[in-house]
Formats: structure tokens, sequence, C-alpha cells
């Protein structure tokens, strides 16, 4: 029964080992998690919302008269200058609060 097991395991060569310290996600995946994601889910309401809107001008500017590529492209530009001021607002870098330090009053007596 042991050597079936051995044959299972292989010859045990060091070359086809993983590293020991080696615990998945590497760099790319904290970078997508601990950056890209919470920005993400910070910026989607405010884009969702802004295309929603820009679609509403577009199809308004098309029943005026325009043609689709002007009035597309004046109201993408007029929401996406809106999207970068909202977001230079939203993420001003105030940082975690920080915790008041505690008094310690000693007494002498």
């Amino acid at each position: 029964m042991d050597k079936y097991y051995e044959n299972q395991a292989g010859t045990g060569i060091a070359i086809y080992k993983g590293s020991q310290i080696q615990k998945g996600h590497g760099f790319l995946g904290r970078f997508f998690k601990g950056t890209l994601l919470p920005l993400l889910k910070i910026a989607l309401p405010h884009v969702t919302s802004s295309a929603i809107s820009s679609a509403g001008e577009i199809a308004n500017e098309m029943r005026q008269g325009k043609n689709f590529k002007s009035a597309a492209k004046s109201s993408l530009k007029r929401h996406a200058i809106d999207l970068a001021e909202q977001g230079l607002n939203t993420l001003k870098g105030e940082g975690r609060p920080r915790k008041k330090p505690k008094i310690v009053k000693k007494y002498l007596f």
C-alpha cells in the first residue's frame, strides 16, 4: 500500500516543488484586491449614473436633429470632466481617523 502512495506522489525531485513561503495571490492579486477593487466600488455608482444621464442627453440632442457623433462627443466630454472633479473631491486622502491619546493622571498620594 505504501508503494501506491509513493507512485502517486512521484519521485520527489526538488525542481518541481513549489516554494515553501508561497501563499498565492502574488503581487497582482494584492494590487487588484487591495487597490483597484475598492476604487472601483467607490467609482462605479458615479460612473453608472453619469452614463445613464449622458445617454439621455445624447438621445435628446439626436431628437433635436444633431447627429450621434457630435452629440456623444459633447455629452461624454462634459460628463467625463464632471466625473474627474467628483473623483478628486471624493478621494482627498484624509486617511483613517486617529484615536486621541488617553491622558493618565498619576497621583502621588
